[in-house]
């Protein structure tokens, strides 16, 4: 089979599709709401901004490329399990953080541990540990994503006049990410000079340390 990697593309543009994708994927009539009331929910709509957080994660969150189109086919498939009426302006936060840190274990070699994703995500470690699990329970533990979707839910993130190569294989569980991936989100790999915000962790030039997660909460 075939999968499309993910183009070369600016970090405004990642932004700007990604959060058009996640905010497509809340109920819009708020006269309409989820009648359950679950961990995701919020007590109030968040003061932040589907595009702030979205920001935030690609700015903070140690995941590739890849992760990010897995959290979006995570995300659909709640709402074929759940309804479109879970996925509203009170839950999208908590949902969006939680697939990206499930997705990043699931396909990355390496990713952070859930103390991480909460600090970036603005939430404790324990609810963290506790969205994860009743995330997987609603999606019935099906992690596993094909070829066939990968591709579908990649279109969103590039331009569209973008050409996408594609390479030859069996299953996403044994894709192996591009070389650009990691100078796409970690451009600072090797430059001293870069952003520390986007320093890769899994550069041995690169201490974790420069890192800086300042906390946000809602």
């Amino acid at each position: 089979m075939q999968m499309q990697t993910l183009p070369n593309t600016s970090i405004e543009v990642f932004v700007t599709s990604l959060s058009n994708a996640l905010q497509s994927l809340v109920c819009q009539d708020s006269s309409f709401t989820s009648c359950e009331f679950s961990r995701f929910h919020a007590p109030r709509v968040p003061s932040i901004s589907i595009r702030q957080y979205v920001e935030r994660i690609v700015s903070y969150a140690p995941c590739t490329v890849e992760c990010f189109v897995v959290a979006l086919i995570y995300l659909d498939r709640l709402i074929q399990n759940q309804g479109p009426l879970f996925v509203n302006s009170r839950t999208i936060h908590r949902l969006f953080i939680t697939s990206v840190l499930l997705s990043a274990k699931y396909i990355d070699d390496i990713y952070f541990n859930n103390k991480y994703y909460a600090r970036v995500g603005g939430i404790s470690g324990a609810e963290m540990n506790a969205l994860e699990l009743e995330f997987l329970f609603r999606i019935k533990f099906d992690c596993n994503t094909s070829s066939e979707e990968f591709n579908k839910f990649s279109h969103i993130l590039y331009e569209p006049e973008t050409v996408i190569p594609v390479i030859e294989i069996d299953s996403l569980t044994s894709y192996s990410v591009s070389p650009h991936t990691h100078s796409f989100m970690y451009p600072s790999c090797g430059n001293s000079k870069a952003d520390p915000r986007f320093t890769d962790p899994r550069c041995s030039r690169a201490p974790q340390t420069t890192y800086r997660r300042p906390m946000v909460t809602f």
